[in-house]
């Protein structure tokens, strides 16, 4: 329960208090569920593994390895489904090319998290200090993938408003010269899609009709 509360603190912060520019609440909604459904699913393999927060460091090892991948897939997924929707590419295309690459970066977060466990459990708060340069890089990789992730997201956008945008000027010569009116214009584009989806081709086969 504690560590859910942080994940979702940390991901209301990123969103609000360190972001750029100002998020819709719907973004700020997505990250700070996707984030606590990813520690939550992480918990409950965790205690199926039977680690427990005295356990020894043999076992906290072995349910890091099981649980490391476990948590970066689940948040990796949600998030690359969140882009796949909004962009309209495949979900598999979209994890592989955004987050296959960034999964060390999980795993050295989860390495570090285990290493500092065991340093505060023995008293050993000296080394804990030195944890603190890592634990920058981590989270500098982290910001880097996001930052990324959403540079991609706006450039893929903005490049279907403009494919759209030409299109419909087109349709809008078109009708001026065959007198037809933007509405049957309209009407035109939403029954192709439509027609399209029952057919049931893929969501870029559906833009081109």
């Amino acid at each position: 329960a504690d560590a859910v509360c942080i994940a979702a603190v940390s991901a209301w912060a990123q969103c609000t208090l360190s972001a750029s520019r100002r998020n819709p609440p719907h973004r700020i909604l997505f990250n700070v569920a996707s984030l606590v459904v990813t520690v939550s699913c992480a918990a409950l393999l965790l205690g199926w593994s039977g680690a427990m927060l005295g356990a020894g460091t043999a076992v906290l090892v072995r349910s890091a390895a099981l649980v490391a991948p476990f948590y970066f897939f689940v948040n990796s997924t949600l998030v690359a489904t969140a882009i796949s929707l909004s962009t309209r590419e495949r979900i598999r295309a979209t994890w592989q090319h955004n987050f296959l690459w960034s999964a060390p970066s999980y795993l050295a977060g989860a390495a570090l998290a285990l290493l500092a466990h065991a340093a505060w459990t023995r008293g050993w708060f000296g080394w804990l200090s030195l944890l603190a340069l890592p634990l920058y890089l981590v989270f500098r990789s982290y910001e880097t993938v996001v930052g990324r992730l959403r540079k991609e997201q706006d450039d893929t956008r903005r490049a279907m408003e403009v494919q759209l945008a030409t299109i419909e000027a087109l349709a809008l010569a078109i009708e001026a010269k065959a007198g037809c009116t933007p509405e049957h214009v309209r009407s035109i584009q939403q029954y192709a899609a439509t027609l399209a989806e029952a057919a049931g081709v893929s969501d870029a086969d559906v833009q081109a009709v």
